[in-house]
């Protein structure tokens, strides 16, 4: 689970591009200390670039043990995306529009969906060079 949500932190802090920040944390496994990122599409000697990258996982299991309990896209150096899932009928059953994915759960209609393959599509918007970018494919979903 740490490990879990050390990846979100970390995806959320590159795709803050607009925002200086410095965390500190300290804790009995992990330290954290004077990470600065300053992301601007003009990289100089002050400013790291946040390069464009995603990635979409093709399997998730939504059991509840908080490992693979979601699926969606891990991007940085984006500032928008819209992802939607379709069952395999094509009816659309999942949809955000956002900066960051918080992913789909695996429900549909507040039940858990059956086993199976569905199909989705991702758009996103790439911040440096104002850019869209679009995918589609398919994801396993196992319970």
């Amino acid at each position: 689970m740490r490990l879990s949500c050390f990846i979100f932190v970390c995806v959320f802090l590159l795709q803050s591009c607009k925002k200086d920040m410095k965390p500190s944390e300290t804790n009995n496994s992990t330290a954290v200390s004077d990470i600065y990122i300053n992301a601007s599409c003009n990289p100089d000697s002050a400013t790291q670039h946040i390069a464009y990258s995603c990635y979409v996982p093709n399997t998730f299991t939504p059991n509840g043990d908080g490992v693979n309990d979601r699926f969606g896209p891990l991007v940085t150096g984006v500032d928008a995306l819209e992802f939607k899932i379709y069952n395999a009928s094509n009816t659309l059953i999942f949809s955000e529009t956002n900066t960051v994915s918080s992913g789909w759960d695996g429900k549909t209609g507040g039940k858990i969906a059956p086993t199976g393959i569905y199909h989705y599509t991702l758009k996103t918007h790439e911040v440096c060079r104002q850019s869209d970018h679009y995918y589609n494919g398919i994801c396993n979903l196992q319970h």
